[in-house]
């Protein structure tokens, strides 16, 4: 996903849509990332986003802060979690992924 357009667009496909971003530069975002890829094998509604590669994304959704993990519904972003706690991770994550 690296365009705004790409990601809006995935967005509609779905009521709720939860995003995990994160940086190639990011070294905690590695754990944290495979712990989503396990997700994205279960539930439809997962995207990754790279900030890095993803300028315009970050910019309007004012992502300042990796790894994090977003829901978002018609546009917005609902709820968000900020970390590397694997616990907190999957509890958001199984909270809004469908």
């Amino acid at each position: 996903m690296t365009s705004l357009s790409q990601f809006e667009k995935y967005l509609s496909l779905n009521a709720i849509t939860v995003v995990y971003f994160s940086s190639k530069s990011c070294k905690p975002c590695g754990p944290i990332g495979e712990l989503f890829h396990q997700y994205q094998l279960r539930f439809n509604n997962l995207l990754v986003v790279d900030v890095s590669e993803s300028f315009d994304v970050a910019i309007k959704y004012k992502i300042t802060n990796v790894p994090m993990v977003a829901a978002f519904a018609e546009y917005k972003i609902l709820d968000s979690y900020i970390g590397t706690d694997k616990n907190k991770f999957s509890t958001f994550v199984n909270k809004y992924a469908s």
